[in-house]
């Protein structure tokens, strides 16, 4: 690199929808020194819901297709490619695959593909494009420890955890969270809980709703805050209708700024099947909420059972159930909770840590 120009980094990722993935990618590249670093947003297709925020912050992104499947994304996306970056980052699976095919072998020491999913071994095309995508990327970052580890062998491998905007995702005042309950059309003394994620297989609602609908026998004022939309959103209104929550439930669609939703809850709750490190977990632990989540590998990266959290086996709806009528019933353990949640956050996932990790693993790359 030559020491009297920035530093020249090149983002690509699959789209800019409000996934986790693409949040954390904007705090970290705002946070990187200007007067040394040179950044270039690239997304595969799109735009997308959080296009217009990464422009606002200073990286209008390049979106190469307006489709997901459009077979002129790779000959679109290989000018980027050989321009004269001094890092490459790929995020998510698309992305990492098709830089690490594309990229001369000389260059892809230069190239950081980023890992936001356990890869599954069941042998499923994904798995092995993404298998692939990690095998010759000179570094390979993961959201979590556990993520990492199913990456398998690699040269460079390191946990970097997804990062929160810790100024933005504080606790709420009174004022806030009437405001929040008020836009709702919720009481004060209305236990609510929370749950913000993509309505697919992954997030297991299924396992929400039936354990939701245990709650309400003991807490019937009790209400579903469900954030989000997704494939299965037919199937989980009929869920719904089966279980008989009516009101109960309220799909509130997607929320751009999701801490004015979780403002109005007192539990936030999490019933994936798999993550990487749920981003939207760790904001609403940043607020001061008490959180409920299944065990899935790498959970307990972030919540320990019983000191910051909730942790309850997958799949288990009685377990599922029985802790989130422990906390919709008692203030004082969701207070005691919630703070230890913030505290723990601040501690492991503040963004000014992880954007400083990142700072000096591309300095590294770039020597």
């Amino acid at each position: 690199m030559n020491a009297e120009r920035p530093i020249r980094v090149l983002e690509v990722v699959d789209c800019l929808n409000g996934g986790g993935a693409q949040t954390a990618l904007l705090e970290w590249i705002r946070r990187l020194p200007r007067d040394r670093f040179q950044v270039d947003v690239v997304s595969l297709f799109g735009p997308g819901l959080l296009s217009q925020t990464f422009a606002d912050a200073g990286f209008p992104p390049a979106h190469l297709s307006p489709f997901r499947w459009n077979p002129a994304i790779p000959l679109r996306l290989a000018p980027w490619l050989r321009r004269d970056y001094d890092v490459v980052h790929a995020h998510l699976v698309i992305s990492s695959f098709l830089c690490e095919r594309m990229m001369s072998t000389r260059r892809l020491g230069r190239l950081i593909v980023h890992v936001q999913n356990p890869v599954a071994a069941s042998g499923r095309y994904q798995d092995w494009i993404e298998r692939h995508a990690y095998r010759r990327a000179g570094t390979v970052l993961a959201c979590s420890r556990h993520v990492l580890n199913t990456v398998g062998l690699c040269r460079n491998g390191e946990a970097l955890h997804n990062t929160i905007n810790m100024e933005h995702f504080r606790p709420f005042n009174a004022d806030e969270r009437a405001v929040a309950r008020a836009r709702f059309g919720l009481a004060e003394d209305q236990p609510v809980f929370i749950a913000a994620g993509r309505l697919a297989p992954q997030k297991n609602h299924a396992l929400l709703l039936d354990a939701f609908a245990s709650v309400r026998v003991k807490l019937p004022r009790a209400v579903l805050l469900l954030a989000g939309d997704g494939p299965l959103r037919g199937a989980l209104d009929a869920q719904a209708r089966t279980l008989g929550l009516g009101g109960s439930l309220r799909f509130v669609g997607f929320q751009e700024d999701v801490r004015d939703l979780l403002a109005a809850g007192d539990v936030y709750v999490l019933s994936s099947r798999y993550e990487g490190l749920s981003l939207s977990l760790l904001e609403a632990m940043a607020c001061g909420l008490p959180c409920v989540s299944t065990f899935y590998p790498g959970a307990d990266e972030a919540l320990e059972n019983g000191m910051n959290g909730r942790l309850v086996p997958p799949d288990d709806v009685p377990a599922f159930a029985a802790a989130l009528k422990e906390l919709g019933a008692n203030p004082t353990v969701r207070e005691v909770l919630g703070r230890a949640a913030r505290e723990s956050v601040e501690d492991r996932f503040s963004a000014a840590a992880t954007a400083a990790r990142l700072t000096t693993i591309y300095e590294a790359l770039s020597a």
